[in-house]
């Protein structure tokens, strides 16, 4: 048994809209929560007014505005911790949504409460489909905000960025099925959700000042995903404005834009499927081709 005055106090602050998030927290955590290595304290942010899943397109793309902008959504009180408690470390986990920390994560930072951060140690989880790195570093830029440091990010995603996976995801956020016929099972597999397990000495050595910055993820950020990620944020900031501009929500002149988004959004998936489908015919003629690793030009509008 550990001395009770040697244990570290973690705090898992947690979103998660389809269960992947929760299930990478809790694989991450609770090896290090059931041998008494750590003692966890669980706080779930829980928006007032639940997010449906799965969602309409519509209804989905509908929400970029406030997800970019970081418009802060109403949340259910706290009741796990208060702000003046003191923790060795906090793990702060969500999912990624059009390239930006889940709109509950972003609005947690902005409650009195998201003071418990001030001067701690901070763990960043995520899970995507395959774009997670802007979203992490923004998720570091307000812990380091709120006096927070951030020493280590940890990711969760699912198959490469392929059109299999791409469809699947598709299937499952707007029809609600994870599984199909033909296509892959969407999400991040289970294996690497449970697979989050092999991080938990990291995390204790982080909550005892002996470990800092570090990743674990895979793959790494490569010259492609970050461009992808740069144009996709070019694209929602843009529309982001765009949207919110042309009226207040619910309003047809909004409903408008939103449609012209969606629909600007299907024709760039459906080129980024036609450019890996050449891709992919290239290379069964050719062999593989290292410089040429085409994207989604949409960027990754991720679940978790």
């Amino acid at each position: 048994m550990n001395d009770a005055a040697d244990v570290p106090r973690l705090l898992v602050c947690w979103f998660s809209h389809t269960g992947q998030t929760e299930g990478v927290a809790r694989a991450l955590l609770t090896p290090l929560e059931s041998d008494g290595a750590a003692s966890v304290t669980w706080h779930r942010i829980e928006p007032v007014h639940p997010l449906p899943f799965p969602f309409r397109r519509r209804t989905f793309f509908g929400l970029m505005p406030e997800i970019v902008l970081e418009e802060p959504m109403a949340l259910h009180p706290v009741t796990t911790f208060s702000p003046s408690d003191r923790f060795d470390l906090v793990v702060l986990a969500s999912p990624v949504w059009f390239l930006t920390p889940s709109r509950p994560m972003s609005s947690f930072l902005k409650t009195p409460e998201a003071a418990v951060i001030d001067d701690t140690p901070v763990v960043i989880v995520m899970t995507c489909r395959s774009l997670w790195s802007v979203a992490a570093d923004r998720l570091a830029e307000l812990v380091e905000g709120l006096g927070g440091r951030p020493v280590g990010t940890l990711v969760a995603t699912g198959p490469p960025g392929d059109i299999t996976s791409a469809l699947a995801t598709n299937r499952w956020f707007f029809r609600g099925k994870k599984q199909g016929r033909f296509l892959p099972e969407a999400g991040v597999p289970a294996d690497v959700i449970a697979g989050a397990a092999r991080w938990a000495p990291d995390v204790l050595a982080a909550a005892r000042g002996q470990r800092d910055r570090f990743v674990g993820a895979t793959p790494l950020v490569s010259a492609s995903h970050l461009a992808q990620q740069a144009g996709g944020q070019r694209l929602f900031a843009t529309w982001a404005k765009r949207i919110q501009a042309s009226g207040p929500e619910g309003s047809g002149a909004r409903s408008r834009e939103v449609l012209r988004f969606v629909g600007l959004i299907s024709t760039l998936e459906v080129r980024g499927y036609w450019a890996q489908g050449r891709h992919t015919v290239r290379k069964w003629i050719h062999g593989p081709d290292r410089h040429h690793d085409p994207g989604h030009p949409n960027g990754d509008v991720s679940h978790g």
